[in-house]
């Protein structure tokens, strides 16, 4: 669709969205509920992708599906593929990389080409919309809805036009669409569950869209005395306003209060004034998709550059502004137009999507084939890990939070399963007949470094475990499974040492007794206790607390101590021997105040040893 077709004020709206979401993402802590940006560009591409079809349907009396999602990609992927290309290659080169990150940026990028990006973020709890973690490719999220709107909402207008019968599409499509958008509608507001109640999920949000495509159905007589500015300068104040609020509104609150009078207004509105305030914000409503595409990596890697706010805040946008005019004007724009080869690209496309369907109904019904494609997917990252890091070898920072498995993993077996709740990753494969386990969260990743330093030529496991699983907080318990995946590893060795390190200090003896008594009496399990983190260390109360919760954790376990082979290792007591450390000495052992770097784990490695051999 060309840029004349488009009202005035949709596309300073969409300008207008996407410096609102440049706000949040820049500053989430005093912009913290800019991120309804996201749903105005909902709202708007839900309208414009409706007058579209429409459009066509007028004109050619018919629609055709494949044509919709040839225009669809044609639109979005040409610039999508040179931006992650681009950012992916500058990122490897220049950028510090740890384990969790070299993870998350090469499925972001993957899960994005394939518009799934938010299944991806809604699976792993790190990448959480609302943390204020350094993120650098959690915006394409919202792309991958809306991708997912447009597969959804092709083959719905297909559909209605095929088996029309001489009904006016337009009637069939006003009742499809109320029914679709109650059903999103109801999974936004009442969704429980993991995937359901995610911020991220995609069906919920497809109401925004339907909303936006009434807005083409709705024939309402537009009001001239509409002062659309005003309206915009009273919304962004009280916008900005809120933010101020001592009290925080959830999220589905927030995207009401703030869609819906943008949807009036556009029901109601016939014009605006054109002067240099909606010049500014049409520009930016051009080259919003560049802009939003880039925005958040450059504010990333600014933010990582320099700490000086307003000077991050300036060279940010305006290097943002410059690359996203460059990629409108010479990327986007010229691939979006009619080619020689579309009727071509329009074969291939339809080949593409029987494909896709006869993998997608695969998997349906073999869930076990996703899992095997899944484990070889990340073996085969591990593998390329070393090349990948060394590319930027001289870039190495001791102080990077989860760098502590990657590096130390040599071993490839059936054993290993990537998911992410119940996951066990073999690290290295020794000669002798023993086998050290750990169990643990991301304590349990930097205490890796730790036992690799002691293990010899015996194997190292690592497997995902929760806080949840022992102490009193409840959740989807894995426990049971994770426990026989041990048992079925272990069976092999006879020197067995199950290593439980997480970070709760408050333990629950029904649920160390479940997992002890699903143990062979001859394995030795090593507790390590978590550390105080640097608040708790620095906080004479928090301190207090914490010894009190140790010694609770001690009692517990020597309960079972003469039942079963029980050792406890308590990093701290090694760390600042008799408590004679200050808070500046202590800091200096972590990566994040609560993280082990890389030397502190090593460091610890003889302490562990010891604990082994006099025990």
């Amino acid at each position: 669709m060309t840029m004349k077709f488009i009202r005035d004020d949709i596309q300073f709206l969409r300008g207008l969205s996407v410096i609102i979401i440049f706000f949040f993402h820049f500053d989430q802590s005093n912009f913290k509920y800019f991120y309804v940006g996201v749903d105005i560009f909902f709202l708007i591409s839900g309208y414009v992708i409706t007058n579209s079809i429409f459009n066509y349907i007028n004109k050619k009396k018919d629609f055709n599906l494949s044509i919709f999602f040839l225009k669809r990609l044609k639109r979005i992927y040409p610039n999508l593929l040179f931006f992650l290309i681009v950012f992916n290659f500058l990122f490897f080169s220049y950028s510090y990389v740890n384990d969790g990150i070299y993870f998350q940026t090469i499925i972001s990028t993957l899960t994005t080409i394939f518009g799934t990006s938010n299944f991806y973020y809604i699976l792993n709890p790190s990448l959480e919309y609302f943390s204020e973690t350094v993120k650098w490719l959690n915006h394409t999220w919202s792309l991958s809805v809306e991708l997912q709107f447009y597969v959804f909402y092709g083959v719905l207008i297909s559909l209605l036009t095929y088996f029309k019968k001489g009904i006016k599409i337009k009637k069939i499509f006003i009742f499809s669409l109320i029914i679709f958008f109650s059903i999103s509608f109801y999974l936004f507001i009442f969704g429980k569950g993991k995937y359901l109640s995610s911020y991220y999920f995609g069906p919920a949000r497809f109401w925004e869209f339907f909303l936006g495509s009434s807005l083409y159905i709705i024939k309402v007589k537009r009001l001239e005395n509409i002062n659309f500015n005003l309206f915009i300068t009273i919304y962004l104040i009280f916008l900005t306003f809120i933010n101020f609020l001592p009290y925080h509104l959830d999220y589905r609150v927030t995207i009401l209060i703030f869609v819906l009078p943008i949807y009036f207004c556009l029901i109601f509105n016939k014009k605006i004034k054109i002067n240099l305030f909606t010049k500014f914000f049409k520009f930016y409503g051009n080259i919003s998709y560049s802009f939003f595409l880039w925005h958040l990596p450059i504010i990333s890697l600014v933010g990582l550059s320099s700490t000086a706010n307003n000077f991050n805040f300036i060279t940010s946008f305006l290097i943002t502004t410059m690359i996203s005019y460059t990629t409108y004007k010479f990327i986007e724009i010229p691939l979006n137009q009619r080619s020689m080869y579309d009727h071509i690209l329009q074969k291939f496309l339809k080949i593409f999507i029987l494909v896709v369907t006869f993998v997608s109904i695969l998997i349906f019904f073999n869930h076990e084939f996703i899992y095997k494609v899944r484990d070889n997917f990340y073996k085969n990252l591990i593998k390329l890990h070393p090349k990948i890091v060394n590319i930027n070898k001289n870039n190495s920072n001791t102080r990077l939070n989860d760098n502590w498995v990657l590096q130390l993993d040599s071993c490839s077996n059936k054993n290993e399963n990537f998911s992410w709740s119940t996951g066990v990753n073999c690290l290295t494969e020794g000669t002798n007949d023993s086998l050290f386990y750990i169990l643990g969260n991301s304590y349990g990743d930097h205490f890796v470094p730790t036992v690799h330093g002691v293990k010899g030529k015996s194997t190292l496991y690592k497997a995902r475990f929760e806080n949840c699983y022992i102490d009193n907080t409840s959740c989807n318990d894995k426990t049971d499974d994770i426990l026989k995946k041990f048992q079925e590893i272990s069976k092999n060795f006879d020197n067995t040492f199950l290593i439980i390190s997480l970070n709760t200090t408050k333990i629950s003896k029904q649920k160390i007794e479940h997992i002890l008594i699903n143990l062979q009496r001859h394995i030795t399990v090593i507790f390590v206790h978590p550390h105080p983190t640097l608040d708790i260390f620095s906080n004479v109360k928090k301190f207090e607390k914490f010894k009190k919760e140790k010694n609770n954790y001690l009692s517990i376990l020597k309960d079972f101590k003469d039942e079963y082979n029980l050792l406890f290792f308590d990093p701290y007591e090694h760390l600042c021997q008799n408590n004679n450390c200050n808070a500046n000495k202590y800091k200096d052992l972590f990566t994040d105040e609560a993280h082990f770097k890389l030397s502190t784990s090593k460091y610890l490695s003889l302490k562990f040893f010891n604990s082994l051999k006099y025990n």
